[in-house]
């Protein structure tokens, strides 16, 4: 990413795979990035490695190598967010 030129299209690398997504102008995608059903607005980038699917992602936003939102298989049968799961661990929750 370093030392390229953006412009209003898409920069999008070509080992990454991009379905159903709407791109804003000067946006990038790296390297080996997945993104299904993805929004991103004007002037953000995503580096190499990421997985994204079902989201919006505002305005200069610049998202991480190897980073995962909205993952697939996520648990459904039991409370899974961060500090649910440090509560219940810590007998807050029951």
């Amino acid at each position: 990413m370093a030392g390229k030129m953006l412009s209003t299209d898409p920069a999008v690398d070509p080992t990454a795979s991009v379905r159903d997504c709407r791109l804003g102008a000067y946006t990038e995608v790296g390297a080996r990035t997945i993104l299904l059903e993805v929004t991103m607005a004007d002037y953000s980038y995503v580096v190499n490695d990421s997985q994204i699917t079902y989201t919006t992602i505002g305005k200069f936003c610049s998202i991480a190598a190897m980073t995962r939102i909205n993952p697939g298989n996520h648990p459904m049968h039991r409370a899974s967010q961060a500090s649910v799961r440090q509560q219940f661990n810590q007998g807050a929750v029951s």
